[in-house]
């Protein structure tokens, strides 16, 4: 579902912020539209979620885009979280998958475990 050619090659932290979102739409007589701003920034998102920006009328069609896309936005974080952090295994890595995996008691050990060892002031090294 979610190819590599969708990854851009720069860091994402090197963008610039998003477009706000009231600047993306034009809102008129109780309808609305896309301007180039909301293109730019939802187009390629909503297409891969099967909804056609173009036909995007209405505050409950937005709506439901919006929420219909969530899952392209979270697997594309995911992904980003995974290529930058390959190889990496300290506790926050681990407590950010048991996050992603909704494994609570995970979580809850690893938070502990994490205040336990940030409270002795210790460093997690990699074994050998």
């Amino acid at each position: 579902m979610n190819d590599d050619k969708s990854i851009p090659n720069s860091d994402p932290e090197d963008e610039p912020p998003p477009v706000p979102m009231e600047r993306c739409f034009v809102f008129f007589k109780g309808g609305l539209r896309a301007n180039a701003n909301g293109r730019k920034r939802f187009q390629e998102r909503f297409a891969r979620a099967g909804f056609d920006i173009d036909k995007i009328r209405t505050f409950d069609e937005l709506e439901a885009a919006m929420k219909g896309s969530w899952h392209i936005v979270w697997s594309d974080m995911q992904r980003d979280f995974e290529k930058r952090n390959a190889g990496k295994n300290t506790l926050d890595h681990q407590l950010i998958r048991a996050m992603d995996r909704c494994d609570f008691d995970e979580v809850e050990r690893l938070r502990e475990r994490r205040k336990r060892t940030k409270g002795l002031g210790l460093r997690v090294v990699k074994s050998r």
